[in-house]
């Protein structure tokens, strides 16, 4: 790790074979991979037909179907779970159903992934969630690998991820809350409903804390854009392309039609890029509620990130988060906090008006959100 909390690569140049894989596979040597599909995903919003699991998933609970549905047929699925003991996330292998429930949710920190990638040597019978660059890695090394042809790539539309370093700061802070000790973290709960998601944090003792995603501190350094890896950043490969067979995300481009249950509950829209993906889908369509949809999925707008690393030094240092967030928010100009406002009012008023919603939202991305890439 980096001084961050980031994973970086380096070379051992004593130990290289100098065989030239590195750059065949790792997006850093190229400016462009070429995408393995030549015609338009097939798009789909949808939700997992059980209602818990709908509530508990980050959006509509298609991980978990993806992954009752792979186990079910032989599969064994790797995914990212949170280690609260080590304070790192870290890609498993699932063998059972009830063990997805490790690896369902965000996270929004880099994920350690040796041990299980290694794992596909010895089965290759295996469906793999995770970044659009970490499955864009595993495409590249599966395409020279013959005895990798069973495993199935699945990934998500990412925004970026934060530091390690955040991520122990956001611990200290809510153990210094509660001293009992965190038994679980939901960096994605919906006690206030799937538009206005929030982190929840469960301890020891039976307390809980919540505070929604503009007054939680980690979820304010972490969508600020602020404390994300510059790579992530200035990635264009992954932001609107996919190397997966099979691509999941949160419908935010169908909140403005949601209902009242989508806004509670959450809702998922998925993008089905390869024969593998298509094979995947129909094998969860009897544990999900679906609907095909008409959307270029290459042609969508994102946020304008301008990284000016102030936060980043904060982190760096010992102050506490709760310092940390009050001295950059101190740093922020007027027209940011109306950027910032205008996003809480856009989601508070979402259920209760959809008029003005949509008038607040064409606003907001007339001013706030840049042309396609």
């Amino acid at each position: 790790m980096d001084q961050d909390g980031y994973y970086i690569g380096r070379a051992d140049l004593e130990q290289c074979s100098g065989c030239g894989l590195c750059p065949k596979v790792c997006f850093k040597f190229q400016d462009k991979y070429a995408l393995p599909y030549n015609s338009e995903p097939a798009v789909y919003t949808g939700h997992h037909r059980d209602d818990d699991i709908r509530y508990n998933s980050s959006s509509g609970g298609i991980a978990t179907a993806i992954g009752e549905a792979a186990i079910a047929q032989g599969y064994k699925v790797i995914g990212a779970a949170l280690n609260l003991k080590s304070r790192r996330l870290e890609h498993r292998v699932i063998s059972t159903a009830a063990d997805l429930l490790l690896i369902r949710g965000s996270k929004y920190i880099p994920s350690y992934t040796p041990k299980a990638f290694s794992y596909l040597k010895e089965n290759p019978k295996c469906v793999v969630i995770g970044t659009p660059c970490q499955i864009g890695g595993l495409r590249r090394m599966i395409q020279m690998k013959d005895e990798l042809s069973d495993v199935i790539l699945v990934d998500f539309r990412c925004f970026g991820h934060a530091g390690k370093n955040l991520f122990e700061k956001y611990v200290d802070f809510l153990e210094g809350l509660n001293t009992s000790g965190i038994k679980s973290i939901n960096m994605r709960a919906k006690n206030k409903g799937w538009h206005m998601w929030g982190v929840q944090a469960d301890f020891n003792d039976g307390n809980q804390y919540y505070q929604n995603k503009f007054r939680d501190p980690f979820t304010f350094c972490f969508r600020s854009g602020q404390a994300v890896h510059d790579v992530c950043i200035n990635c264009h490969e992954y932001k609107n392309s996919s190397h997966a067979d099979l691509r999941m995300e949160d419908a935010w481009a169908f909140v403005s039609t949601a209902t009242k249950m989508d806004l509670k509950t959450g809702l998922s829209m998925i993008s089905v890029y390869s024969d593998k993906g298509k094979r995947l889908f129909e094998m969860i369509t009897d544990t999900i509620a679906f609907k095909k949809e008409q959307i270029d999925v290459s042609q969508r707008t994102y946020t304008v990130i301008h990284k000016k690393h102030y936060l980043m030094e904060l982190l760096r240092t010992d102050l506490s988060l709760k310092r940390i967030v009050k001295e950059y928010k101190n740093s922020l100009s007027t027209l940011y906090m109306i950027n910032w406002n205008l996003q809480s009012l856009i989601t508070t008023i979402q259920p209760h008006v959809p008029g003005l919603y949509n008038f607040a939202r064409r606003i907001y991305r007339k001013y706030f959100v840049s042309s396609p890439r």
